[in-house]
């Protein structure tokens, strides 16, 4: 099986199966949110597409502050549509993979919070999205920066590759970027055991293209500790965008 496609799979198998306890600790996820709803420019959006919607707090974020006519939502796990769902029944929800999914429509709005991390050709996917929109429409998302989990890459455990806000804004050169930044947000942890399993429950395992063994698990342990001692935190490296067409 293609490696890209072993990843997709892999992502979707680790969402679904935590996405009962997702929202209690995608806390980080939340913060980003929030603030990209916050970011938007204040207007009346017709056609809005959501992509990686998940469980929905993007959406009621959305269906709550911006005014639209009709409201995509986007997810590779089926069970998502519930969750929509139960935020509005007039919001429609696609099941698939958005690199696979053909947009059938122009939009006004296309959103994303923490899932363009997972896109396999970005630059591909970028133009794709473009020629989904109308004009002057905005691509509002976030996605993660060179410093995100700084602490586990140093162990050797993460295979994500991330763009730095440079290499965005040449990505995004078919776009007028209106907004663009980066922070850092530390979660600190009780211990090692903790961080892993706050990882495992907001589907950021995926990172390793396997289930790691006990034994690599106490060997990151081992590993981290050698590293950073008692002090258990990982780095969250958030980066916001506002491009229009």
């Amino acid at each position: 099986m293609d490696r890209a496609i072993m990843k997709k799979e892999l992502i979707k198998q680790q969402f679904s199966k935590n996405l009962t306890n997702y929202e209690e600790n995608a806390v980080v996820q939340m913060i980003m949110a929030e603030k990209l709803v916050n970011l938007l420019p204040k207007k009346e959006y017709k056609n809005i597409l959501e992509i990686g919607c998940g469980t929905g707090f993007l959406t009621k974020l959305i269906n709550k502050n911006i005014k639209f006519d009709t409201y995509t939502t986007v997810d590779i796990v089926g069970e998502c549509k519930d969750y929509i769902q139960s935020i509005n029944p007039n919001i429609d929800f696609i099941k698939g993979d958005i690199e696979k999914t053909k947009l059938t429509k122009k939009y006004d709005l296309i959103i994303s919070n923490a899932v363009f991390q997972w896109i396999t050709n970005f630059k591909e996917f970028i133009n794709t999205l473009n020629t989904s929109l109308n004009d002057n429409g905005i691509l509002a998302y976030t996605t993660f920066g060179k410093e995100n989990f700084i602490e586990i890459r140093k162990v050797g455990k993460v295979s994500l590759d991330y763009f730095s806000k440079v290499e965005i804004k040449e990505l995004l050169s078919n776009y007028s970027i209106e907004h663009i930044e980066e922070e850092t947000i530390i979660k600190n942890f009780e211990n090692i055991k903790n961080m892993l399993m706050h990882m495992k429950k907001t589907g950021v395992n995926s990172l390793s293209e396997k289930t790691w063994s006990i034994k690599e698990v106490n060997a990151f342990i081992k590993h981290y500790k050698e590293l950073y001692n008692d002090n258990v935190s990982l780095t969250y490296n958030p980066i916001y965008v506002i491009a229009k067409k």
